[in-house]
């Protein structure tokens, strides 16, 4: 009896086969639930490796047992040395199958550009401005914002928003959210989970500009390719980039790609609108709601179709409706919705579940940012907004709304608007000491607000444990004594106690 007959007899081909079938499901479904999860990058990795290497293990179990009617049984060997020539040529065979498995993986880890049809990611940095602009003070982080904006919509490449990578940085120790600093630039990307990394230079000599790009390997930092542009349109010098970026990550079109429409139809083309645009997500993220308004009102009325201006506007309008209607905030988004110019299908879906939230649509809302979140895991802000949506609309399950705020600050410690709920939600469930702990994480990493004080002094006083409390609120105080909100904390405490 020849090997192969001898590999059908046992049925080594059919378990290979099961054992490959079982084996792409299991990684179809890791590829899905692992980001869900919030599992570390390497588990993915760690079951592909344990999968490879089951592969000889169940081939070899394979040939030595069968499955009966009457259950598990050993197979009889031939008798003679060729029944155990048989079993080595199975073994070497085994050996090579999982060598040639192992490396090939390996190799397609290390060179995503091997495998043309791999997904890639990308953190575009700031850009430096080597000669100021005229009029224009950020145009380093315009640059950025706009090539980010080129390259959204391609399947096969992930693009990190530059607000993912200004939280990356905060958690690193520096909190300037307008430009990433180049000496921690390969870092950011780095733990924000690139693959690769872009960063250049902005260069003004009259009416022309020079755009260079560095495009770097993150895991070692060596430079992939180095590139330059020169022209008289900004917006046309980008779409000359990205199609370079395109290219040296190799990353071919594919028919689920969107029609390539030029930047200047895809956002604003005023650079002035760009800067009010930038101003106003600064106070948004500072959470100086009313100077957002301010700032992102100029934007559109500069430029009436910048949809990217209309939906912060929304945003920073809502949050500083003190009523929470978003009466204010739902006319722009409808802005949005009935522009000419739509933005990206992801971007849309976005604009409607807000303004479901918005409109206390609470289980539409819900079911629209669970799908978004899958796929934008690193925004704070859907997860921010799913957990509003889980809050209002699943109250007698707030654990669901507590695992979504407590994400959204995961990705940005100092996200105050998401530990306003966090507290209300320990408060609620009577978790005090969760409360008191968390509320220290945020003190320490912003020792100089009074939000931190006050939430930990409120946590202290539903304990009864006043002494604690009224030192809370006192340093508060101190931080800033006019305000309020700490006073009447104090005074609060003062009647509990009797005084």
């Amino acid at each position: 009896m020849s090997f192969l007959e001898e590999l059908k007899r046992r049925r080594v081909f059919k378990v290979a086969a099961a054992y490959g079938i079982v084996a792409f499901v299991l990684i179809q479904v890791g590829d899905i639930i692992f980001p869900a999860l919030h599992l570390p990058e390497w588990g993915m990795t760690l079951l592909i490796v344990l999968l490879i290497m089951g592969f000889p293990i169940v081939l070899i179990l394979g040939w030595i047992y069968d499955i009966t009617p009457q259950g598990v049984k050993k197979t009889e060997f031939m008798d003679g040395i060729s029944s155990k020539l048989s079993l080595l040529k199975f073994l070497i065979l085994a050996v090579v199958l999982v060598i040639i498995g192992s490396a090939g993986w390996f190799i397609s880890q290390k060179n995503p550009g091997l495998s043309k049809t791999s997904k890639q990611s990308l953190a575009v940095m700031s850009f430096e401005n080597l000669s100021e602009m005229q009029g224009v003070g950020r145009i380093g982080q315009i640059v950025q914002e706009l090539i980010i904006t080129d390259l959204t919509d391609i399947p096969l490449l992930k693009v990190f928003s530059s607000q993912r990578l200004f939280d990356v940085q905060k958690q690193l120790g520096n909190r300037d959210s307008r430009f990433i600093d180049p000496s921690l630039a390969l870092e950011v990307a780095r733990q924000a989970g690139a693959q690769n990394m872009l960063t250049g230079n902005v260069i003004d000599i009259g009416d022309r500009q020079i755009l260079t790009y560095r495009l770097l390997d993150v895991d070692d930092g060596s430079v992939i390719k180095t590139r330059k542009a020169e022209g008289t349109n900004l917006y046309a010098l980008i779409d000359n980039l990205t199609s370079l970026i395109r290219s040296d990550l190799e990353i071919e079109n594919s028919e689920s790609d969107v029609e390539n429409i030029p930047l200047e139809q895809r956002t604003t083309t005023s650079l002035k609108a760009y800067e009010h645009y930038l101003s106003g997500v600064d106070y948004l993220n500072n959470f100086h709601f009313y100077e957002a308004v301010g700032e992102l009102e100029q934007a559109v009325e500069i430029d009436s179709t910048f949809n990217k201006a209309y939906y912060k506007l929304a945003i920073a309008q809502w949050w500083n409706d003190a009523s929470w209607e978003g009466k204010g905030a739902v006319q722009w988004l409808d802005k949005i919705l009935n522009s000419p110019q739509k933005p990206p299908e992801f971007e849309m879906r976005m604009v409607k579940a807000t303004k479901m939230l918005i409109q206390w649509e609470f289980q539409e809302a819900r079911v629209a940012f669970e799908e978004l979140v899958k796929e934008q895991p690193e925004d704070k802000e859907l997860w921010y907004n799913l957990g509003e949506a889980y809050y209002h609309g699943e109250t007698d399950n707030p654990l669901k709304a507590l695992n979504a705020f407590e994400e959204a600050i995961r990705l940005d410690p100092e996200f105050k608007l998401g530990y306003k709920h966090i507290f209300d939600i320990y408060a609620r469930e009577e978790l005090y000491n969760l409360g008191i702990r968390k509320a220290k994480e945020y003190i320490e990493s912003l020792p100089d607000e009074t939000f931190g004080y006050l939430n930990l002094g409120k946590m202290y006083k539903y304990q009864s444990d006043f002494d604690n409390a009224n030192e809370a609120y006192k340093k508060a105080y101190d931080i800033a004594p006019e305000d309020g909100p700490a006073i009447i904390a104090i005074a609060d405490v003062f009647r509990r106690e009797g005084k």
